[in-house]
């Protein structure tokens, strides 16, 4: 019978490594602001007219499939220096038995540290309300298009002490970064400035961002996701050797998003 339920309890027993060390797919939607933007026009030799361009809010969506999992202990003991990964990061800090409360095995100084390594497809649009160039004073009033593929990477900034019934905690920080691919259209708008200089141009350069998450554990595999972050999406420019040339700086966005992330067992 002592035999049986031992071997029923090592059975019932599940530690945090099993609940971190998932896939998962991500969904946010939310709003973008890119504010002002900063536009140059080469007219040929040294002559350039330089101004800015004006964006309202706009829609932001993004859909994210990636991979969490457990690294290195946040405080290495003084004797773990010569031990092997496994047994410097056990990775059974939480542990929950069957008709039990959940209860750390260590403290939380003690915990490894979960990572994320993400794949983001990203896809916003903004409305262009007014382009200042010279003596060129526009109110187009259309759609900017941007889309990005990012590779990003994430660590946990914070916890609650609270963990739910399958170990995790009910609120977490991340702190994450990425680099990607961008897609950028701008409509034209010469027809209505006279100035070939609005002409519409379609181009593609390095992205960057950084974010701030903040989940809330709403079940076993689930969890609430509110984001802040900022993106830079690449200067674009009409082609060279075609003049009036107009260049369009770099532009910054600031983003409020909110969603789910579903992990998979």
């Amino acid at each position: 019978m002592l035999a049986a339920d031992v071997a029923n309890a090592a059975q019932n027993k599940i530690t945090r490594e099993t609940q971190e060390s998932r896939w998962y797919v991500q969904g946010l939607l939310g709003q973008a602001d890119s504010g002002h933007q900063d536009v140059s026009v080469r007219l040929g030799g040294p002559v350039a007219l330089n101004g800015t361009a004006s964006y309202g809010h706009g829609p932001a969506f993004s859909m994210a499939l990636g991979k969490q999992w457990l690294g290195a202990r946040k405080k290495e003991n003084n004797d773990s220096g010569d031990k092997p990964a496994s047994e410097r990061c056990p990775q059974s800090d939480h542990e929950q038995r069957a008709h039990a409360e959940p209860q750390r095995l260590s403290p939380q100084e003690d915990d490894c540290l979960p990572w994320r390594a993400e794949l983001e497809f990203w896809n916003s649009t903004a409305k262009r309300e007014a382009i200042n160039v010279g003596s060129v004073h526009v109110k187009p009033g259309d759609t900017v298009r941007a889309s990005v593929l990012f590779l990003n990477g994430a660590f946990r900034l914070s916890e609650s002490e609270e963990l739910k019934a399958n170990l995790l905690p009910t609120w977490r920080a991340w702190l994450g970064a990425g680099v990607g691919y961008a897609r950028i259209s701008n409509p034209g708008a010469s027809f209505i400035s006279g100035c070939d200089c609005l002409a519409a141009v379609s181009d593609s350069g390095l992205a960057a961002q950084v974010k701030l998450m903040i989940e809330r554990q709403v079940s076993d595999n689930t969890q609430f996701v509110l984001q802040l972050g900022h993106i830079w999406l690449p200067k674009i420019s009409t082609p060279n050797g075609q003049l009036p040339q107009t260049q369009w700086q770099t532009r910054h966005v600031n983003q409020l998003m909110v969603g789910l992330r579903h992990s998979f067992q």
